[in-house]
């Protein structure tokens, strides 16, 4: 029977996950985990498509990306290819490393995106392998707190979601509990700002990389400050910088407790769902 055709169009955004076969671990150690690291970043750079996010658990991987020109399949084979020569050659072994083809759940909808998103991150806690999934190293949790940086997870795609002024009708996912803007949770400029020093610190981007459905995030460049104004233009710019960090530092903490709490009652199940639609 000939394999079912997946969904594509330039701009699809997916759910994968690629299993070990019979369950068996697909990373051995540390350095096979950076290895996977190393290739799912070439893959990257090649085919121009954007990670939201990633989970590596020692027997399957989870991605969370929307693809650019190159389809799916394309992607998913060069990454799952080349990992697979890699484990075999390492330690020895012959034959499939992954069970069957990729599974993959074709996501168009902003709330199951995050959905989607917290899933993914809260696996290796729903597995038991840590506490609290910013104790696991081989997710992209860490960068969406702003703890590490990324060359290739774009995290902004899903923190638009949180960032106070980018509520527009039903692009805001609907019933989440505790996101920016909701009563409770402080707007722009009434929590603990952030000066534009705390850059160069490593805490936080220079810009949003935002181009999705909803608003852009500010970009914190000097000509949309007024540069050429001299020192006004320089206070301006000083101004809307700590602007932007501040609503950044409110969309991360708001991003935070929503995949930390509880969730609503109304998405009960639907880790149950999400695992089903893998196909």
């Amino acid at each position: 029977m000939p394999k079912r055709k997946r969904v594509w169009y330039p701009g699809a955004v997916y759910h994968i996950m690629s299993r070990g076969n019979r369950r068996s671990k697909i990373f051995r150690d540390d350095s096979d985990y950076r290895v996977y690291l190393k290739i799912l970043d070439k893959t990257c750079f090649d085919y121009k498509f954007q990670l939201y996010g990633y989970c590596l658990m020692p027997n399957h991987i989870h991605l969370q990306l929307e693809t650019g020109e190159t389809e799916i399949w394309e992607i998913m084979r060069r990454i799952n290819r080349g990992y697979a020569c890699f484990f075999n050659r390492r330690h020895n072994l012959v034959g499939h490393l992954f069970q069957g083809r990729y599974k993959s759940k074709l996501i168009q909808d902003p709330h199951y995106n995050l959905q989607v998103n917290r899933y993914i991150h809260l696996n290796p806690v729903k597995a038991g392998l840590v506490e609290r999934p910013g104790d696991y190293p081989w997710s992209s949790y860490s960068l969406y707190l702003g703890y590490e940086r990324s060359e290739i997870v774009n995290p902004d795609r899903v923190l638009q979601y949180f960032w106070p002024d980018n509520r527009q009708g039903s692009a805001w996912p609907a019933g989440s509990a505790g996101l920016a803007g909701e009563p409770g949770v402080p707007a722009a400029g009434e929590g603990e700002a952030e000066s534009a020093g705390e850059i160069a610190a490593g805490e936080g981007p220079e810009d949003g990389r935002v181009d999705g459905a909803l608003a852009p995030v500010p970009e914190l460049t000097a000509s949309s400050a007024g540069a050429g104004d001299g020192s006004r233009g320089m206070r301006n710019f000083s101004a809307s910088a700590d602007r932007s960090l501040a609503n950044l530092k409110l969309a991360r903490k708001a991003y935070q407790e929503y995949i930390e709490s509880e969730p609503p009652a109304d998405e009960a199940g639907i880790d149950e769902q999400i695992e089903k639609e893998l196909v």
